[in-house]
């Protein structure tokens, strides 16, 4: 066991049964040691429930290793992104996160609202809550100070971008004998000590920030995302704030006074003013979610940059034509997509009630000593075997339901989605049935006609067919809520079908390059996680070679490689490739 003045690292094969001896409630004045160990997931665990009096999940995440810049904190879970941390640091890390969640958990209010608070002014208010809930912290656990304090590296040859100031202001806040010298530092810590006293006060601080973001704004600081670069240990904050639903709201009203104002260029850019229930509030929406997107200008992500809201869609008239053509669909015999046994393992569960396996059922030897001694006859399946399950395939179909899809290749769409859902609807695979539109990075419609486990019956068929297209193609951010959703489908084999033009455009975009990026990024990060992705691409015999030039020109290798251009004339074709794309 290794001193470090009140702070104390336990570092023995003791350290959780010393942990599990403590009273659950470490307030007494007497204690002013911390029991951290160093084995950087498990033991803290122990720590933090220990500190807290209940039971906290820390979790390491490995699939959005790329994504996650920071640590993310929960009600009841910390997640660290320790891939992306270095080996040397990693334990170090681990700790100190562990003690900075364990401040905001025990001093930080939790969903606080917004109100309108600008981005610099929500980077600053967490920069202030993080020292005021560690000022806390430290009061009664002052050894801490020499955990967090090897990551405040950050002082006047660092610069005077956003990320910079706001490393050394809490360089300063932590460390009395760190001296900055920029005004604006200074200013700030003279500020938050003269509130030390009342270091409890949570609308105190808060106003504290505001003081200082206005400076910020004053000294013309230009606002930019977290790039992670400093003090890696601090989480990112999203659990302090409730989602920012009046943002949504302001956005879309000024999107829309932007489109009555000039409507010809709301024509051009993909919106569809013919549509007027797509422009209800946010408020409408069943579910709300917010999303990162990728800039390839800045080679980073813009965190909680978009907004997804889940509603139900616009539904119009029926085309007999389309229906006709669907019925007629139905009718052609096409080889059913049955997965190759030998392309991927099967998922390995274990089965209960068995006649004979390795081990007991437990619960099934209970039930049949209960029925022997009722004089009974017992159920002699008293087994539990491992047993390999056929290999389910879950597909989700992503339609594009924008107005740049005219009603010929939005016919072409439905009719692919609607054959692909009835073969597929099989017993064998899963399959669900997601459309999407959007008008502007805060108002990305999603819409869910089918999901895995409702049928395509005639009234799902029929709501598909309907479905009005109208607005933008925000493909990536739409892709993003697409992969949250087969998640849940994991271990099974996961795959995404995109079938629309191909076409990422929005009325707040105008660099022709930033969408086609965004959506290349999403498609790479998403095959890593060992999701297949294909894009089926319609139009018009006119326009397809159009469609065609421009795929190539914009987009990346990812997106050249999963996506071919088809009409009418290559409509079975375009089937054939997606079943095969389905099975491989």
């Amino acid at each position: 066991m290794t001193a470090m003045s009140d702070f104390t690292i336990m570092e023995s094969a003791e350290t959780l049964r010393r942990i599990d001896k403590l009273p659950l409630s470490l307030r007494g004045a007497q204690v002013r040691t911390v029991l951290l160990p160093t084995h950087p997931r498990s033991s803290l665990h122990a720590f933090l429930h220990g500190m807290l009096s209940r039971r906290v999940e820390v979790v390491r995440r490995t699939a959005e290793a790329e994504e996650m810049l920071r640590p993310v904190l929960e009600d009841n879970r910390l997640a660290l992104p320790m891939d992306s941390w270095l080996k040397s640091k990693q334990n170090s890390l681990c700790r100190a996160a562990a003690a900075h969640a364990l401040a905001h958990w025990r001093y930080s209010p939790a969903a606080q609202a917004i109100d309108g608070l600008k981005p610099i002014g929500r980077r600053v208010a967490d920069a202030i809550e993080d020292a005021r809930a560690e000022a806390l912290l430290l009061d009664d656990y002052p050894g801490l100070r020499s955990l967090w304090k090897p990551f405040h590296e950050a002082d006047e040859s660092s610069g005077v971008s956003l990320d910079a100031l706001l490393a050394r202001l809490a360089h300063a806040l932590l460390d009395a004998e760190y001296h900055d010298g920029n005004f604006w530092v200074d200013k700030a810590r003279r500020l938050f000590d003269a509130q030390r006293d009342h270091l409890s006060d949570y609308s105190g601080f808060r106003h504290l920030a505001s003081i200082l973001a206005n400076d910020l704004g004053q000294m013309r600081v230009r606002f930019e995302p977290d790039s992670g670069r400093y003090l890696r240990y601090r989480d990112d904050n999203t659990w302090l704030w409730a989602p920012d639903t009046e943002t949504v709201v302001i956005a879309t009203n000024e999107s829309n006074e932007k489109m009555d104002d000039n409507p010809s260029d709301s024509a051009a850019s993909g919106a569809a003013s013919e549509v007027p229930t797509e422009r209800d509030d946010a408020a409408q929406a069943t579910a709300l979610y917010t999303y990162s997107e990728w800039d390839y200008r800045l080679g980073r992500e813009h965190p909680h940059w978009a907004t997804v809201l889940e509603r139900a869609p616009t539904l119009g008239e029926l085309d007999a034509a389309l229906r006709a053509n669907v019925a007629a669909d139905r009718l052609v015999r096409l080889p059913h997509c049955r997965t190759r046994r030998t392309t991927h393992p099967s998922i390995i569960r274990r089965r209960y009630l068995q006649s004979e396996g390795d081990t007991l059922d437990i619960d099934a030897t209970i039930m049949l000593r209960v029925a022997l001694r009722q004089g009974s006859l017992p159920e002699l399946n008293v087994f539990s075997a491992i047993r390999p399950s056929p290999p389910e395939t879950s597909v989700l179909i992503l339609l594009d339901l924008s107005a740049s899809t005219n009603e010929y290749a939005a016919a072409l769409e439905k009719r692919a989605t609607c054959q692909l859902a009835e073969r597929l609807n099989d017993g064998y695979h899963r399959v669900a049935v997601h459309g999407f539109c959007s008008d502007g990075r805060h108002r990305v419609f999603y819409h869910r006609f089918k999901d895995f486990d409702t049928p395509f019956d005639e009234a799902c068929r029929n709501r598909l067919l309907c479905a009005h297209s109208g607005l933008s193609t925000r493909i990536g951010v739409a892709l993003r809520h697409a992969v949250a959703q087969m998640r849940a489908e994991l271990p099974r084999r996961v795959k995404i079908l995109m079938v629309g033009d191909g076409e990422p455009a929005d009325i707040d975009v105008f660099d022709p390059r930033y969408l086609p990026a965004d959506v290349a990024h999403v498609i790479y990060t998403t095959r890593r996680r060992g999701i297949d992705i294909l894009a089926l691409s319609f139009a018009s015999g006119a326009t397809a070679s159009e469609v065609a030039d421009n795929a190539t020109n914009k987009g990346d290798e990812d997106i050249r490689q999963s996506q071919l251009v088809y009409n009418a004339n290559t409509f079975t074709a375009a089937m054939a490739r997606a079943h095969a794309f389905i099975a491989q």
